[in-house]
């Protein structure tokens, strides 16, 4: 996590040197740059929530079914 916020730091420092001057790029360089952190940030973050965290709804549902009156 805090891989990704130093990277989070990064790139949007080197999107405010871009526009102020400081920082020359070819143009599709800097979007495809900041496109690529951010898609990073976003996959690695989709990826620990859908592993790290146990998904509710499976629980619910089998507790639900375990309370279900028995059918005769």
């Amino acid at each position: 996590m805090i891989a990704l916020a130093v990277q989070a730091v990064v790139v949007n420092v080197a999107f405010v040197l871009l526009g102020l001057g400081a920082l020359a790029v070819e143009p599709w360089t800097a979007r495809v740059f900041i496109l690529a952190v951010f898609g990073e940030i976003a996959a690695l973050v989709l990826l620990v929530v859908k592993y790290l965290f146990t998904p509710s709804g499976d629980t619910i549902l089998k507790y639900l079914d375990e309370r279900k009156p028995k059918e005769r």
